[in-house]
Parts: structure tokens; sequence; C-alpha cells
């Protein structure tokens, strides 16, 4: 097995072996198609390596705040090769959270677009040390601080690849660390990527030539592990989508034989597959494999893609552990477990202490930046805590059945793990996602999103009630609720736990006022949470007053008539309840 000693040697020996083969592509400013060789590659590392030397950074440490892009990558490369710490900053934050993180972080130079001008507008003068590069024109963006243009710098060079020690901190993610209740300021070596790279390439091979599609977020450390690994160090010809909203358009142009997805996404292909019927309309001509990973997978969702010829590799992994731990194989046939994680990389171990998985290796971070306190709480003795609860069967396989922090310690003294449950719950027909939780630690709630039509909910929830009494008594549901309004997702699709009580009582509350219409309409008409009153139900001026003065009685709510007049639908005045709280 071939050993990486470094990304400078990596550039090297891929310029030599396929210099002029298409590495990346991506849509140009015109629309057109612009292609990116190993030697252009190259060509722009050092360029943008020449202009990042002669900036004489104190720290050397670069943020990037962009959508996805080439030049996210062509930093981040540079960085690696010697022209400094790269910094992926999170652009979900808020101002001061950018703020905050820049200091902490000791950026000297922020690389930013169009989607970060609002936010850098508005802290620059707390971070004036900073320097700023536009990877735009964004003179109708009203840009109050000075900028320069993305640099590439063919004078003398300046840069030669300096190498940092690959023991050396290369790279920060920063994020939000949703699951975990802290932001993730993660420093990761060359020596972890490295490692985990040639580990992965042991257990995941391809068939033949393979045409790489990625659309994962470049800035998390998904999407940096991808484009490190597939592209850079395994030269697999990669198209830069502009993100998962352009998934679908992007697949059946380009016509990818892999592409990287979260559960929520490929679900969402498929759902979208039973409608079309219609396979290349989906999924393109060739589409052979999918990663999977970033939360729990359904065994269904893997079961149906094998029955349409695509391998589902599915991985286990977190932010700090270099992205993968873990990596099993597909299913060879209908009747294979799908539920595994697999076995781990030959890098790292895995151990369960106390349920919870634990992870020791080369591909470990390094720690948090600036927060020796907190890393020490989360690595004792080189094993890094996961936070997630699992188990190790004989054959050396890793399950995970959720959340250490999501698991809910009921006051009878059980413990319960709500993935479990909502993967119970979610086979059964007309559920698109569900989420159990308890506000009390006494009884346990379910939530369930349906894209069905409200009129049925009634007989979803009758299935429901049917398997909840299957469960033991101390897994049973207290209370079902079923809405059309989706969860709160992070970037990546997992749900965001913190808000389930609020979603909870926002949903008790929109059914209540759409019972409300259903029984003054005498109407069979499906009423969806974004229905418009006046344009889909013929509600006219006299039948939406009369509607306002019941939902007053009701909810003991007040709505003055002219803020009334400009709500159009369920999601509107719920909204403008919450807002008024």
């Amino acid at each position: 097995m071939k050993e990486y000693a470094s990304f400078r040697k990596i550039l090297e020996e891929n310029c030599q072996s396929k210099g002029e083969e298409d590495l990346f592509s991506f849509e140009g400013k015109d629309g057109g198609v612009v292609r990116k060789t190993f030697n252009d590659l190259k060509s722009d590392i050092i360029s943008v390596g020449n202009h990042l030397t002669r900036m004489s950074l104190p720290k050397r440490h670069i943020g990037m705040i962009t959508q996805n892009c080439y030049e996210f990558i062509l930093t981040c490369l540079a960085c690696m090769c010697g022209a400094g710490t790269f910094v992926s900053l999170d652009g979900s934050c808020t101002s001061d959270v950018l703020k905050e993180t820049i200091n902490i972080l000791d950026v000297d130079l922020v690389i930013f677009d169009s989607s970060a001008v609002e936010k850098l507008n508005a802290i620059h003068h707390s971070i004036s040390s900073v320097k700023y590069i536009a990877l735009e024109d964004l003179e109708e963006y009203n840009v109050n601080f000075k900028t320069e243009s993305f640099p590439y710098d063919n004078s003398d060079n300046v840069f030669e690849f300096r190498e940092h020690n690959p023991d050396d901190m290369h790279l920060i993610v920063d994020s939000s660390g949703t699951s975990a209740g802290y932001r993730k300021r993660v420093m990761m070596s060359a020596t972890n990527f490295l490692a985990s790279f040639q580990a992965f390439e042991e257990k995941m091979k391809f068939d033949g030539k393979v045409k790489f599609l990625l659309a994962l977020p470049h800035a998390h450390m998904a999407g940096i592990y991808a484009f490190l690994n597939f592209s850079f160090v395994r030269g697999l010809e990669t198209f830069l989508s502009k993100g998962m909203h352009c998934l679908e358009h992007d697949i059946t142009e380009q016509n990818p034989d892999y592409v990287i997805l979260v559960p929520a996404v490929a679900q969402a292909l498929l759902d979208r597959y039973h409608l079309l019927q219609n396979f290349s309309a989906v999924f393109g001509n060739n589409l052979r494999y999918i990663a999977l990973g970033a939360a729990l997978i359904p065994e269904k969702l893997v079961k149906e893609y094998h029955g349409l010829g695509i391998k589902i590799w599915r991985s286990y992994g977190l932010t700090e552990a270099c992205a993968i731990i873990c990596v099993e194989e597909p299913i060879s046939s209908l009747d294979a477990d799908c539920r595994t994680a697999g076995r781990a990389l030959s890098c790292n171990q895995v151990r369960i202490t106390n349920g919870e998985v634990l992870v020791k290796g080369k591909n470990v971070m390094l720690g948090y930046y600036a927060d020796e306190e907190l890393t020490k709480s989360v690595v004792e003795d080189g094993w890094l805590k996961t936070g997630d609860a699992g188990y190790i069967t004989e054959d050396e396989k890793l399950y995970i059945t959720g959340r250490v922090t999501s698991m809910i310690p009921l006051s009878s003294g059980k413990n319960i793990i709500p993935e479990e449950l909502e993967e119970y719950f979610s086979k059964i027909d007309g559920v698109n996602g569900c989420v159990v939780f308890s506000p009390d630690f006494v009884d346990l709630y379910l939530m369930v999103y349906s894209e069905e039509a409200p009129t049925t909910f009634n007989n979803i929830k009758d299935l429901l009630s049917d398997a909840n009494r299957e469960l033991p008594l101390h897994q049973r549901i207290r209370s079902i609720v079923i809405s059309d309004v989706p969860f709160k997702k992070t970037s990546i699709g997992k749900i965001k736990r913190g808000c389930l009580e609020e979603h909870y009582n926002y949903i008790v509350l929109l059914n209540k006022i759409r019972d409300i219409i259903t029984n003054r309409m005498y109407t069979e008409t499906a009423i969806r949470s974004n229905t418009n009153f006046m344009e889909d139900l013929g509600m006219g001026s006299f039948e939406l007053m009369s509607f306002l003065e019941e939902i007053k009685q009701e909810i003991n709510q007040d709505i003055p008539r002219k803020d009334f007049t400009k709500m159009n639908s369920l999601i509107d005045i719920c909204n403008y309840i919450y807002e008024s709280i």
C-alpha cells in the first residue's frame, strides 16, 4: 500500500503521472464549465502561495468564509503545502460569533465572497488588524472595508512549498457543534489526514475510472476530507457543485459515478425517483456509488438503493477524528445487515466505555484551538470521547445506537435512546421523519413530519398508536403529534434537538388552528400549513374576521385585525404568535 509522506509529494507524484488529466471542473462566471488539470492546480497553488507569502502575515492563519468554490480548495491546498494554517470559518454563525471566532483563532486574513459581506460589514471595525481578500467584484454589495482581489501572483517564486512538520497544525475547522453544545474549533495536522487517507484506501476500492461529484459544504470537515482524499490524493475527476441545492441538476448534467450524501438527501432523491419513475432523470446515467454518513442510516434506504443497482458505502466518523472512523462495504444481498457502521480504519482503534464510543489513533485531532480545558474533557489518555452510544460485535463491527447526549434518562430509572424508537416509527407508511423527546423526563413524546395530505393524519396516527402498543411499557409514547412542517436541521441534515420542545408547542398550536378552520369551512380540502386562505380556500373578508375571533377565543391570543389581514396561511399566524410571545 502506498504511503503518503506529505501533500507536496502527493502533488508532485500526481503531476508526473497524470498532470494533463482533468481533475476539477466547475461552472464559471459566464455559465460555461471550467476545467483544471493537476498541472493547472500546481501552478495555481504556487501562484496563490506566492501572494500569501509576500503578505508577511504574523500568524499566517488564513480564514475562509465562502460558498463552495474552486478557490476554497485551492487556498486550503496552498496552506497544506506550506502557505500557512487554513481556517475554515462557519458561515452559518451570527456576526458576533464570527467576530469571536476570528479573534480566538488569531486569523490574519479573511478570504470571503458575497455571502459573508453583511456579517463582515457589521464586525470589521472590531477586528481592525485583519486583512481581506474578496473572491468576486462586490461593488454592488456596499462593502465598507478595504479588500484585495483574489491573488494569482506569477512573479518570482518566493513560495517553495515550505513544509510544516507533518505533526504540526495545518488546518482549523470551526463548526457549530450542534450536538455537543459547544463550538468546535478543531486543530488538525497533516499526519491526521495522511494516516486516514492511507487507511481509507485499504477499505474503499472503485471499479474502473470514476467521476466524482462533490456537493457537500466545502467548509465542513466531511467536505474538506472529500476533496483532499478523493480528488487531490486519489485523483478522481471531480465536478464541484455549488451545493446540495444544485444536486439533482448537477447529477443529471454531469453523470457522475460517485457522490457523497447525508441520509436525508439520499431519501429525497429516492422520493423524487418514486414520483418520476425515471432513473436517469434523478440519478443520471452512470451513478454507481453513494457514500453515506453524518447520521444513523435507515436500513430500508440502503436496501432500496441496492435494488436500484447503486452501491452504498456507509461510514461513521466526526470532525475530531478527521471525518472517518469506520467504513462498511456495500451489501451484497437484501438479507445483509444494514445497521452496522462497519469496522475501524487501520489508523485508529475503537472501544466502548460506559456505553460510549471512544476512538484513538493517528487521525484524532490535535485538540481544540486555545481551549486546553475543553480538549482535556474530551480526550483522555489519547482516547477521544465521541458522544455517540454504541456497541461492538464479536466480528469487530461497530453499531451506533444514538447520542449519549441525546439519551433520555427517565425518572423511572430507564434510559431511552431516542434514535432507536425513531427508526422503529419511521418504517410506518406516511412518516417522512420523526423525533422522540421528553420535556419532563417522565413521559415520551413523538413528533412526526409527514408529506401526506393532512386529511390522512388521523389514519397515520392510528398506525403509530398500533405500533406504540407493541413496545415495552418504558418505551411507549404518551403523546403523538403529526405535522407537515419540517424539523429544523443543521446544514448537514441533522435535526436540531435543542429546539424540539419549542417545535412541539408550535405544532400543537398550528394543529389547533388547523382544526378551527377545518371545522369552520366544513371542507374535505387538505389544509396544509402553507395553504392560502383566500387563494386556495376562497375565504372572503367576513369569513376571515369570523375566523380571527374564533382563534382569539380558542387560544386566548389577541391578534389585531390590521396584522391579521397580512396573514395568508397557518404558518403566518403561528409565526406571528411566537414572535409576539
